[in-house]
């Protein structure tokens, strides 16, 4: 067979490519799992999982945890990072998107909270890889430089750091590139049940909303695809109508809106534009190699007469545009991480500019006459016999490609600890054994950094320092003192060090009692 069932969805994958891809899926996929770090950290990674906990407990709020049993608690203080007080400002509510909890919840229920959220992470960051190979297939890739494709994205530092954690960042990208996957069959008139296609990638559409709303800008890549004729969008429409009106309940529920999200206002500013694009040019060639400004090369008639260009094209601007209007996308590298669901459509459009740069000279023209030979070749039904000798050259090509991208991923991802980002998520579960180990069962946690993971992993009531203001500190100290229930802190370095901030909000004795790696504890004495 020269097609395989899935290669109805995008391109002509011969078996050995698709052994290729299913091979470096599968050494990629134990990697991943030998060093993911899907833990309670940060902001991030404990709002999704004290999120995903809610959700398998039945729950939309999370239960505050008073100081005292005569004293009730201000929401505002004691909600950990991820959480912010409901609109009748008495409960508790997740900040972050429900999709990604939603799989974190299922991995948990199968697995177990030790390892489920890792077993949806690394499964997600294979399918990337997967998925931005056969994208590669769909918009005109030869096989050999699809598997490149995917090897630069899977291989990206960038890429590597998200998948390594529990983070929104490659679940948005796998169903972004499976929604345009479904769009670029919906979108072809002359292929059969093109409407359940259409119907499809409402489906992968509307589950990467769930994820992260802002994968609603992916609309104008859709539209890129399917063109203006009503009978598409009927299918479209229908297929995304169960998850979006699943998350307008949801947001109403938490938010009393149907349209808000825990998010708030984006804050998006026109100012952030020329440092972001800086930030682009600077880190975007080195973190998805320089390929990617080979889309340049695609000119202005493939955009206009090119549906899957057009598509590709509006896939990658709309995000690139949207994120640089955003606060925080120029600050750091690891930011850019809001363009992984656009990388496999910068990736393929790079490597399709390459080939339109290489074709009008001599060398490209000899280097990718053998792409092309043995694509119109194997269409035509002919002899595997007549493109064994290219099919080599190929090889040797590929492997080339993917030794210049795996030597550039190793020398970032070292110089930039982006494996470092994830194994750090180690210390906010080894602080939790500390804990409970070390500090008294009533015990009350004043931490800022750590108050997420101090909830999912830890029973201690938590205040949040950096919400606390030095009389409302005095009060709380009395009623600690009155219940005989000890104050300690949980600090990060950066914690203590920014001006003193956590001095200036609590002010008191305080003395060092324990450290886990850079985690600081500190005891508070309460005085008499």
């Amino acid at each position: 067979m020269n097609r395989l069932w899935w290669g109805r969805i995008a391109a002509h994958f011969s078996l050995g490519g698709f052994v290729v891809l299913l091979a470096l899926a599968a050494i990629y996929g134990g990697f991943l799992s030998r060093h993911v770090n899907a833990y309670a950290g940060g902001s991030d990674s404990s709002g999704y999982l004290n999120q995903a906990r809610l959700l398998r407990a039945g729950s939309l709020h999370l239960e505050i945890r008073p100081l005292s049993d005569d004293a009730p608690s201000d929401p505002l203080i004691v909600s950990p990072l991820g959480f912010k007080c409901a609109p009748d400002r008495k409960r508790i509510v997740p900040t972050y998107p429900v999709g990604l909890s939603l799989w974190l919840a299922l991995g948990s229920s199968l697995f177990g909270w030790n390892d489920g959220p890792g077993v949806i992470m690394v499964c997600f960051g294979v399918l990337g890889m997967v998925l931005t190979g056969v994208a590669g297939l769909a918009f005109g890739l030869s096989e050999v430089w699809a598997i490149v494709a995917a090897v630069v994205v899977a291989a990206s530092p960038l890429y590597l750091a998200m998948a390594l954690l529990a983070m929104s960042d490659v679940p948005a990208l796998v169903f972004a590139t499976a929604a345009m996957l479904a769009v670029v069959r919906g979108g072809d008139s002359q292929i059969r049940r093109h409407g359940v296609w259409c119907a499809m990638a409402g489906v992968l559409f509307s589950i990467g909303v769930l994820i992260r709303p802002t994968n609603s800008i992916l609309l104008f890549a859709v539209i890129a695809g399917l063109g203006f004729r009503l009978e598409r969008w009927l299918w479209f429409g229908l297929g995304s109508l169960p998850a979006l009106l699943f998350l307008g309940c949801y947001n109403h529920s938490l938010y009393g809106s149907c349209f808000s999200t825990g998010y708030g206002d984006p804050q998006l500013n026109v100012r952030w534009f020329p440092v972001t694009m800086v930030n682009y040019i600077h880190w975007l060639p080195l973190l998805l190699t320089p390929v990617i400004f080979g889309g340049l090369a695609l000119g202005l008639k493939a955009v206009f007469f090119d549906r899957k260009t057009r598509m590709l094209v509006a896939w990658i601007v709309s995000f690139a545009a949207f994120y640089s209007f955003y606060p925080n996308t120029h600050e750091f590298w690891w930011y850019l991480r809001f363009l992984l669901p656009c990388s496999p459509a910068l990736v393929i459009a790079g490597l399709l500019g390459m080939r339109r740069i290489l074709l009008h000279s001599r060398l490209g023209a000899s280097l990718f006459r053998f792409d092309v030979a043995i694509t119109r070749d194997r269409e035509a039904g002919g002899s595997p016999r007549f493109y064994r000798g290219r099919q080599v050259l190929n090889g040797v090509a590929v492997a080339g490609a993917c030794a210049f991208v795996l030597v550039n991923a190793v020398f970032w991802s070292n110089r930039l600890s982006a494996m470092g980002i994830a194994h750090d998520e180690r210390t906010y579960v080894q602080t939790a054994g500390w804990l409970k180990q070390h500090v008294p069962a009533n015990a009350v946690l004043a931490t800022m950094q750590y108050s997420g993971a101090a909830m999912f992993y830890t029973d201690f009531p938590i205040v949040r320092w950096d919400r606390m203001e030095p009389t409302e500190f005095t009060k709380m100290k009395k009623t600690l003192r009155a219940t005989k229930r000890p104050l300690f802190a949980v600090l990060f370095p950066f914690e203590i060090a920014e001006q003193h901030a956590f001095e200036r909000h609590l002010p008191g004795k305080w003395m060092e009692v324990g450290r886990i790696h850079d985690v600081s504890v500190w005891k508070c004495d309460a005085g008499p």
